[in-house]
């Protein structure tokens, strides 16, 4: 799986458990942060989400981040 660094825009982005808004939240990330990304996908709503990686040193954690919260845009491949 290719990686790529990209950096969160948003005060209030989440990772989330899958790709909606209304999934649960794995992580809440501030602006700054770095995440690994693998890849994205389109949901129902066509909106398009990219599967991240964050380890704040302890913990590692998995999930989904809306593109539109990261400065590169998501992925650059679809999953």
């Amino acid at each position: 799986m290719v990686s790529w660094d990209q950096t969160v825009e948003g005060q209030n982005s989440y990772m989330r458990k899958g790709p909606y808004g209304a999934c649960d939240v794995v992580l809440r990330l501030g602006p700054g942060w770095t995440l690994d990304i693998a890849c994205s996908v389109r949901n129902d709503y066509g909106h398009t989400w990219s599967y991240a990686h964050f380890n704040d040193g302890s913990r590692r954690y998995w999930g989904w981040i809306y593109d539109a919260s990261l400065q590169g845009g998501g992925a650059g491949s679809y999953c």
